[in-house]
């Protein structure tokens, strides 16, 4: 029982340096600057999730009826609590379709040791007035822009009996000039 603690204590020391090693291997690669179309070879895996959800836009699922290519376009997407799987959605169906979308949140998710870098690979850009001038002048395919407002304040703010949007709350986005 002893040599069985010994051996257990080691390996979870052993797990615990091969951690600490990603992390630090992570704070320093460089982080992606947009949506990778590297994705597109696991979309067929990624459109397991939005059958899981039966996520679909609507009226049409054919985004080009929509979206121009010579267009510009920002989604709002809320209420969206903790964790926006809407917004996960949508940016599956946008790569589905040959779009590489930019999507704009609170400045700590790119921090996030692992967690910061995926999100940047799937389009994440701090949701800074100039991150946000910046995506919106992006040519096709990375022409949509998904901004989640109010999450911070939906977490701490969440009932179970109602569905409570905070985006009321957040006008930082609206006094960019249009272009």
């Amino acid at each position: 029982s002893l040599f069985a603690y010994r051996s257990q204590r080691g390996a979870l020391r052993a797990l615990a340096r091969v951690l600490c090693a990603a992390v630090v291997v992570d704070q320093v690669m460089p982080m992606p600057q947009e949506c990778s179309p590297w994705l597109r070879v696991v979309t067929p895996v990624l459109n397991l999730l939005t059958g899981a959800f039966k996520h679909r836009f609507y009226p049409d699922d054919k985004l080009d009826a929509f979206f121009r290519r010579d267009r510009h376009y920002m989604l709002a997407v809320t209420p969206h609590g903790f964790f926006p799987w809407g917004v996960a959605m949508i940016i599956i169906d946008l790569l589905r379709q040959g779009y590489l979308p930019n999507f704009l949140g609170a400045s700590v998710l790119g921090a996030l040791p692992i967690a910061g870098r995926l999100l940047r690979l799937f389009g994440y850009r701090p949701a800074t007035p100039g991150e946000v001038a910046r995506c919106l002048q992006k040519p096709y395919p990375r022409n949509v822009t998904i901004i989640v407002p109010g999450g911070i304040k939906e977490m701490f703010c969440i009932r179970r009996d109602v569905e409570l949007s905070a985006a009321n709350t957040r006008r930082g986005f609206v006094r960019l000039p249009p272009g």
